[in-house]
């Protein structure tokens, strides 16, 4: 398999508070109109390098990422990949292996967030020496189709996808995406050890709340947890 530069697209997606719907319509109807990332007219080139930091949107109230793993799993799902599941709070697997993976960073202004940059990495291709991100092992697009990953269609795809996942958490909240977020999550059911300073323990994944937090069966009490609070694993 391929290894070195572009193994991974890697992509950013600015979102700055105010309102999102009809930059995010447009957007998302432009990118459905070019579904392999290039302009008008022109060919696709899947060897060029396509990133999304010129690219932003404004929203109301801005999320974490749950709501942008839906997307993530959506654009995939789209591009043929099947069966992805999210492992809360921010990765993207393929049957145990980790596929992708979303970073936000964010900046707030009295308490409120005013801007956030949405970071995704897709593995596109398998490194040559096998290793293992935290814990997992990982796949790639070309691992699990078998043909060079179109680059552009993919970074298409997660683009509409996210704009869309925007307008919706502006209208409806994260309740919106419960549903998916259940469908999805890789922990639900599982036996977990959670890592929390120096404790450790064991409990079963119960899903995750309105907040956005894991929820944790331990010694029969539902325990909630907020992301970078805990260290977690399937045992």
């Amino acid at each position: 398999e391929h290894a070195g530069m572009g193994a991974v697209l890697q992509l950013e997606f600015l979102a700055l508070s105010t309102s999102v719907r009809r930059f995010g319509r447009d957007a998302a109807r432009r990118s459905a109109d070019q579904p392999h990332g290039g302009r008008p007219g022109q060919e696709p080139d899947d060897r060029a390098p396509l990133g999304l930091g010129d690219v932003a949107a404004e929203v109301g109230e801005l999320q974490g990422p749950q709501e942008h793993g839906v997307a993530l799993a959506r654009a995939l799902q789209r591009y043929g990949v099947g069966h992805v599941q999210l492992k809360w709070p921010n990765d993207v697997m393929h049957e145990g292996k980790k596929l992708a993976g979303i970073l936000i960073e964010s900046r707030s202004i009295e308490q409120k967030i005013k801007k956030m940059v949405i970071g995704i990495g897709l593995n596109l291709y398998n490194p040559l020496t096998p290793s293992s991100i935290n814990d997992h092992a990982i796949t790639s697009i070309f691992s699990l189709q078998k043909k060079t990953p179109r680059r552009n269609q993919l970074a298409g795809l997660i683009l509409k996808n996210l704009i869309l996942s925007l307008i919706d958490f502006e209208a409806k909240g994260l309740n919106f995406f419960m549903g998916d977020l259940q469908r999805l999550d890789s922990l639900s059911g599982k036996l977990i050890i959670i890592k929390n300073q120096n404790h450790l323990l064991e409990g079963i994944g119960k899903g995750i709340n309105l907040q956005g937090q894991l929820c944790v069966q331990i010694n029969n009490k539902t325990y909630s947890f907020n992301n970078g609070e805990i260290q977690i694993k399937i045992k």
